[in-house]
């Protein structure tokens, strides 16, 4: 049999991927199989480049009984990451070691390329149609150039009226070189800006066109404008429509006070917007539990604005009653029909109150209250006009609170009531955002407190706020005044709805409303320490320190006992008592006047006693809201750890041959990350570790080899050394020795050395050499004290030496142990590439890795493999675990670097570990919890999956050594140009 090609060239796209290339076997007999191989080669010289324009392989072919033709297939790389024209690319295909057959001409192809077509500039809209608001000013659409950017490129953008005019609704662009756009090369979007017309008439709404047209370009292939190339625009006027509504919401008056007399309700209506017409609105009460005629007059009248008028009175006279009726309302509306030339605002309806003469309890704010940010505690007025954050409380203001909006008016009010504003009820309300049907869910009464917050204060602490709420939830507070006489409650009144923020978290975690929880399992770091005799604070104990990154709405909750019943434990404090050393058990005996204020603890009231309750600030004295770290430090003696803090006594015995003896403890720390799950209840994030701390101590005196009369010295003046401890060899440390105690005689004294670092290490295993000078006296000789600074008389010889093995390690169990394997991470841009088998490849490693830019609308495939030269196989496997995605602030670039050696710069940990320089991080694939992953950012999906999460990457699997994710770009485009993004992966090898 003999083979050959077909043909001898091929063309293909680029855009086309594969270019299957077919092979013919002809000849009498065809009934024994036949092996080839279909391998590609660059020209001479080099045109097409492998890695860059297509895959370089070696393929074997075998043709079975009777085949004639079989296919080889070649895999062409687009370049679609950086396209550039580069007209007709071509490489060779070829056959060779074939086995039972003959090759015959052509038995080699040129494969050529083309893709001018595919890259020559492109320019067109990104969008269709845009709505812009006439107080925007100025519209700004975005244009978009593909294929090649690598050099200049221009696009002429006018402007086409429609329902909008020229000059009266927005400024012509003409349909002229001077409406032209340019892109610099490289540049691949330019805005074109179109100026609106802003005036204080009110319009409907009204379009106009932006079109491209002649598009240029500086090379010989040109550009060309895309599929795309026309816009809607139309001018919203929202802001200009009259509108008009009630000044509040909800009023109060007291019945007269005989049957005689008679008191009126004045309230005020407004017109907002373009008050240049006449607009009229018919206002008129409607009966509740308060009827006409008995406790009120009916009226309904017709509202007139005269032109520039923005402002009516709407009066209603209160009519004596006999019954002892506690209290009633009434409403008086807008409408019902829509008024004449405006629209009706958000306060259509208003509620009017009508208190009894007589009854008791019937004592009612004379305004609602109002709900903002503690951060806006000192300018309420501003806090309304800001979305309250994630991570910081809420407050209840009342209209008896000096800092209410309208205090001057409400004071006298207050007085006149004799309302106590130090008595008055809180409780808070919250619901959860609209369905996807448009469903409004009821509001739910907050009723799960915690050790350190209430719910029925007029602060509603973060951890309840963001738990119970997330971004986007609505929350109000309920207030009601007390009578003092009486202790009875009078008319609760509601306060506005205040919707949590989106992007304003202090310690900001992306979560989007409706979406699963985005809560991260992010590591702590625990430390074990002996504190020496001289510490001047805490002498002879074991310090504990605890350091966990915060995230808006969650609690930490530390303690050496398993944390169980979180419901029960946060509600009961007969369920705290086994957790003696923790957290929970608050002592409430900080000294607030104490409290050092720096970066991280100066947010307004913070830690102010009379606004947030003490139980509150006495936990959140522990967190640094500008690194967003808690911080919780103990120092326990070692009996108190075994015996109140579930520590153990893992050995304690005495080594042979070596006269020494070793303890080990071992102490539990169970953390667990609380927050509130909706519309009650309790959720966690749950850690354990165990820490130990090991020492070792001799039995036995060293002594100088025998009996003497003299003692050892620090030094003296006829010797040139002086007594010291050389530590280990390779161990960079040295020790000051002090001689602390000696025994009043010259006969063999025992003394007490000691010896101090000069700096802490984690590990002081090894054998270290103690060398001391003897100085003798004679035997006739009795012991005196030598004045101070006057050293012993007596003879000085060469040290003495002695050989100390010590094996003493301070225990950092949380902090992970570093180990290394011969890996490597790639980012593709291709997915072809991304499932290819490493080792079935002749390509280098490095030639896998994409190094251009991601585009809006790509999707990055990243992988992480061991080297296929290990040659590992099937004998471990290699998973993916977690995906961290994060941008440095400033410039910083994070660096993983957890012994702080690397680049002396104190230990770092990338992206896993919240940061003050990381201006964006996210978990954004977690394998254990696939809940706490982030989903979203700025409301774009990331998108991201593991490799086997998609049904066509789940083969990958199958390749030894290899394990990928994919995600989007588009969501990484939501921060300013500059910023670099950084992908972390961990990855566990089984």
């Amino acid at each position: 049999p003999t083979l050959q090609f077909v043909e001898t060239q091929y063309t293909t796209e680029e855009r086309d991927g594969v270019v299957h290339i077919p092979i013919k076997r002809t000849g009498p007999d065809l009934s024994q199989p036949t092996d080839v191989w279909c391998s590609t080669k660059q020209n001479d010289p080099p045109s097409a480049k492998p890695g860059e324009d297509f895959v370089a392989t070696s393929t074997k072919i075998t043709f079975r009984n009777e085949e004639t033709v079989k296919i080889c297939s070649l895999t062409i790389l687009d370049d679609q990451e950086r396209p550039i024209v580069e007209g007709n690319e071509t490489f060779f295909v070829h056959l060779n070691s074939v086995h039972k057959a003959q090759l015959t001409k052509p038995y080699e192809a040129l494969i050529v390329l083309n893709d001018t077509l595919d890259d020559v500039p492109t320019m067109q809209f990104v969008e269709s149609s845009v709505e812009i608001e006439e107080s925007s000013r100025v519209v700004s659409v975005v244009v978009r150039r593909t294929g090649d950017t690598s050099s200049g490129s221009s696009v002429i953008c006018f402007t086409r009226q429609n329902s909008a005019g020229i000059e009266e609704d927005f400024v012509e662009r003409p349909h002229t070189e001077m409406s032209r756009i340019h892109f610099a090369p490289g540049q691949t979007t330019a805005r074109c800006n179109v100026t609106i017309v802003d005036d204080e008439i009110f319009e409907s709404n009204e379009q106009f066109r932006i079109k491209l047209a002649s598009a240029s370009g500086d090379q010989w292939y040109g550009a060309r404008v895309g599929e795309n190339d026309r816009i809607l625009v139309t001018i919203v006027n929202n802001e200009d429509a009259p509108t008009i509504e009630f000044e509040r919401a909800e009023y109060s008056i007291r019945e007269p006070t005989s049957m005689e007399a008679t008191r009126q309700l004045s309230m005020s209506v407004l017109r907002t917007g373009d008050a240049s017409e006449i607009s009229k609105v018919r206002c008129s009460t409607r009966d509740g539990s308060a009827k006409s005629g008995s406790d009120y007059e009916p009226k309904s009248r017709m509202l007139r604005f005269q032109p520039g008028q923005t402002k009516l009175t709407f009066k209603v006279n209160i009519l004596p009653n006999s019954d002892t009726e506690w209290q009633e309302a009434f409403l008086i509306v807008l409408g019902p029909h829509e008024p004449v030339n405006a629209i009706l605002g958000r306060t259509s309806q208003a509620t009017i109150t009508i208190l009894d003469k007589d009854a008791a309890g019937s004592l009612v704010l004379p305004s609602t209250p109002v709900v903002v940010s503690l951060m806006h505690y000192d300018d309420v007025s501003a806090g309304l006009k800001t979305p309250p954050s994630p991570g910081y409380p809420l407050v209840c203001v009342t209209p008896c609170d000096p800092k209410y909006p309208r205090y001057s008016d409400t004071q006298s009010l207050c007085e006149e009531a004799a309302i106590n504003s130090s008595a008055i009820r809180f409780s808070w309300e919250v619901f959860m955002p609209s369905d996807e049907k448009g469903g409004t869910p009821p509001f739910e009464t907050v009723t799960d407190s915690t050790p350190f917050t209430s719910v029925n204060t007029k602060v509603l602490d973060s951890i309840v706020l963001w738990g119970y709420f997330g971004r986007r939830f609505h929350v109000r507070c309920v207030a009601q005044a007390v009578d003092d006489i009486t202790n009875t409650g009078g008319t609760p009144l509601r306060s506005n709805v205040a919707t949590i923020a989106t992007d304003s978290g202090l310690c900001h975690n992306p979560i989007v409303a409706g979406s699963e929880r985005g809560f991260q399992a992010q590591s702590f770091i625990a430390n074990l320490q002996y504190m020496g005799p001289s510490d001047k604070d805490h002498p002879n104990t074991i310090h504990i320190s605890v350091k966990i990154p915060h995230q808006d709405g969650r609690l930490p909750i530390i303690s050496t006992m398993p944390i169980s019943n979180l419901r029960l434990l946060l509600s009961r404090s007969i369920d705290r008592q086994q957790h003696v050393c923790s957290n929970l058990m608050y002592g409430g005996q900080t000294d607030f006047s104490k409290l050092s204020l720096g970066p991280g603890f100066d947010k307004p009231y913070q830690f102010d006693p009379n606004v947030r309750e003490r139980k509150t600030i006495d936990l959140y004295k522990y967190l640094n809201l500008k690194s967003c770290i808690w911080q919780f430090d103990a120092y326990y003696h070692m009996n108190e750890l075994i015996d109140f803090c579930n520590g153990q006594l893992d050995q304690d015995f005495l080594r042979r041959d070596v006269a020494r003896s070793q303890v080990t403890v071992s102490v539990p720390l169970y953390v667990s990350y609380v927050y509130v799950t909706a519309p009650r209840g309790w959720g966690a994030l749950d850690h354990h570790t165990e820490m130990e701390f090991s020492f070792q101590y001799s039995n036995v005196v060293f002594r100088a080899g025998g009996l003497y009369w003299g003692l050892f010295v620090k030094s003296h003046r006829t010797c040139s050394g002086t007594s010291q401890v050389v530590a280990p060899a390779g161990m960079s440390v040295e020790f000051e020795l002090t001689n602390t105690w000696s025994e009043n005689t010259f006969d063999s004294p025992f003394q007490l050395w000691r010896a101090v670092s000069t700096y802490s290490r984690k590990d002081y295993s090894g054998e270290y050499t103690v060398e001391v000078i003897p100085c003798t006296v004679s035997q006739t000789r009795k012991w005196r004290p030598s004045p101070p600074g006057v050293e012993v008389q007596c003879t000085a010889y060469s040290p003495i030496t002695f050989k100390i093995p010590i094996m003493f390690q301070q225990t950092n169990r949380p902090v992970p142990v570093v180990y290394t394997l011969e890996t490597s991470f790639q980012l593709c841009n291709n997915e072809k590439v991304f499932m290819m088998d490493p080792t079935e490849s002749n390509q280098e490693m490095r030639e896998y890795d994409y190094t251009g830019a991601f585009t809006k609308g790509q999707t990055i495939f990243g992988r992480v493999l061991w080297t296929p030269s290990q040659d590992l196989k099937s004998a471990y496997k290699l998973q993916l675990e977690k995906v961290y995605l994060c941008t440095g602030r400033d410039g910083y670039e994070p660096k993983f670097d957890p012994t702080g050696t690397v680049f002396d710069n104190g230990p770092q940990y990338g992206c896993i570990e919240p940061s003050k320089n990381l201006q964006h991080r996210f978990l954004i694939l977690d394998r254990s919890s696939r809940d706490s992953e982030d989903r979203y950012f700025h409301d774009v999906p990331f998108d991201a999956y593991f490799a086997a999460d998609k049904a066509e990457f789940a083969s990958m699997s199958d390749i030894p050594g290899v394990d990928g994710f994919l995600i989007k770009v588009d969501s990484l485009y939501k921060v300013e140009a500059g910023h670099q993004w950084y992908i972390q992966v961990i990855c566990i090898v089984r």
